[in-house]
């Protein structure tokens, strides 16, 4: 997209130009569409996104990125020509849409999309179904997973940490959960050696 900051001779009122050579016409142009390397990796629950950006004719760098399911969003601007930088981001287990573009004092320019956050899908989820005093849990099978094994089951208060039911059940039947009073619980399935949990409430 282009700009255009027109510059020329001046001309008196008598219709005589000066003899001074006239400029020639100069346009001045928004930033190209920046050109986007990036990589990332999964370390305790969080991305690490390293980012290497160069757009010509940029004097600064808009980032934004949200997530698909939860919806949180953060954005900054940075004042650079280049942009080298790496974001830590807090998984909470679903891709991240990245839009990034430059700017200078003529214009913005076009956008460059993408999505992060696939080095930490988990292969597996849980999701529970509470009725009264029974509680289900189910598990979701991620993309790249095959058949699995339940080690075991167990719940815990939310606040404490501490252990107080042990069912030994497979997933979709049914827990007695009735010996529980109010409050915050966590169920944790453990697949393959591998914790997966589930917060649920109990009012009642």
């Amino acid at each position: 997209m282009l700009c255009p900051l027109v510059m020329g001779g001046c001309t008196h009122l008598n219709g005589h130009q000066d003899d001074e050579p006239s400029v020639e016409e100069e346009t001045l142009t928004c930033p190209s569409r920046p050109d986007v390397q990036w990589s990332e990796k999964a370390e305790d629950e969080v991305i690490h996104l390293t980012l290497h950006v160069v757009s010509q004719g940029a004097t600064s760098y808009h980032v934004s990125y949200e997530g698909t399911i939860y919806k949180d969003s953060n954005s900054f601007v940075v004042q650079k020509d280049i942009l080298d930088t790496t974001l830590s981001v807090v998984t909470k287990g679903q891709i991240y849409n990245m839009t990034i573009y430059s700017s200078n004092a003529i214009g913005n320019s076009s956008v460059y999309m993408f999505n992060f956050g696939a080095s930490y899908i988990p292969l597996y989820s849980i999701s529970t179904h509470l009725i009264r005093k029974t509680l289900r849990y189910y598990v979701q099978v991620g993309r790249g997973a095959s058949d699995y094994e339940i080690d075991s089951v167990y719940i815990t208060q939310a606040k404490t940490g501490e252990v107080v039911l042990t069912p030994d059940v497979g997933p979709g039947t049914a827990i007695d959960i009735s010996s529980l009073s109010r409050g915050y619980y966590i169920i944790t399935v453990v697949i393959d050696n591998q914790s997966y949990r589930r917060l649920f409430t109990i009012i009642q």
